[in-house]
């Protein structure tokens, strides 16, 4: 009786990986198949991708041990200047883990890597790495000491050359994006467009909404939300809350967004020149365009 039981468990296990396997392949194949070339190939990819990623964050306590807490991306958006990953933390238990947000800076660099394995350098899981965090894809999370069969190594280069074609992807975003060219553009047409609307500053009940979830979010130093909301509250009218464009201001540079920082200190003055605060928002400007880089 043990006999038949073991058998039809290992049948089981035969068939959970024939059916992975031509998941992933035709997955596999229907990704592979699209060349990353232009902006648009690019954020297709991402279009058909965001679920399979994975995100390591690493962070010291204060007694200076490192901690890991591991994210799956849920979605993703890119507004101008970066790329937002939606991300949502991977509990043991329930897999129900709080949801938080990386962005990714076009102005800066991903570092692609590899792990290899002892004495075999063709067998690898490669990674990208951005500051404090490690993204993977599919099964290059697994470990790669435990990964030995033939199904397993099909699978891992896929997830490899998917993970390349992100890579690609965040490059050719980046290429395509001009930042000197593109803040002097927009801040003219911002400039023009709220002198010609006649300086509306009613604050409608959806844009009052977005603004008090933004200054909670704030208050509460979840910098991500925040700057979402403040920018749902200009969606909703870019010229009635002043305010929104300086506190996304002061987040953007807190993260280290200096380019961001700066553009939307010089959209508040162009709203708020007279301020009580217009010598501090100008002289913030000065502090971050030393750290700017185009």
């Amino acid at each position: 009786m043990k006999g038949i039981i073991l058998k039809i468990s290992e049948i089981k296990v035969l068939a959970l990986k024939i059916s992975f396997f031509v998941i992933f392949t035709l997955f596999g194949l229907q990704v592979n198949a699209q060349e990353i070339k232009t902006e648009v190939d690019a954020v297709s990819f991402l279009d058909k991708m965001p679920k399979n990623y994975f995100i390591t964050e690493t962070t010291k306590r204060l007694d200076g041990l490192e901690v890991e807490t591991f994210y799956q991306c849920e979605g993703y958006v890119i507004e101008n200047e970066y790329l937002i990953l939606f991300l949502k933390e991977i509990d043991d238990v329930e897999n129900k883990g709080k949801l938080t947000h990386l962005m990714l800076n076009l102005l800066d660099s991903l570092k692609m890597d590899k792990i290899t394995k002892k004495n075999n350098e063709s067998y690898f899981a490669k990674y990208i790495s951005y500051k404090n965090y490690k993204i993977t894809c599919g099964c290059a999370k697994c470990d790669i000491e435990s990964e030995t069969t033939k199904f397993i190594k099909n699978l891992r280069k896929e997830c490899n050359e998917n993970l390349d074609k992100f890579y690609t992807s965040f490059n050719i975003l980046k290429l395509n994006f001009n930042a000197s060219e593109k803040a002097e553009e927009k801040l003219i047409k911002f400039r023009d467009e709220y002198i010609k609307l006649g300086r509306n500053r009613e604050i409608t009940e959806e844009q009052r909404k977005f603004i008090i979830q933004a200054n909670v979010a704030n208050d509460a130093k979840d910098y991500v939300n925040a700057l979402l909301l403040y920018r749902k509250a200009i969606d909703v009218n870019k010229f009635s809350y002043p305010n929104a464009y300086f506190n996304m201001a002061l987040i953007l540079a807190h993260s280290g967004y200096y380019y961001q920082a700066t553009y939307a200190m010089k959209a508040y003055l162009i709203l708020m020149p007279d301020a009580e605060d217009a010598r501090k928002a100008q002289d913030k400007i000065y502090e971050w365009e030393m750290y700017v880089k185009y």
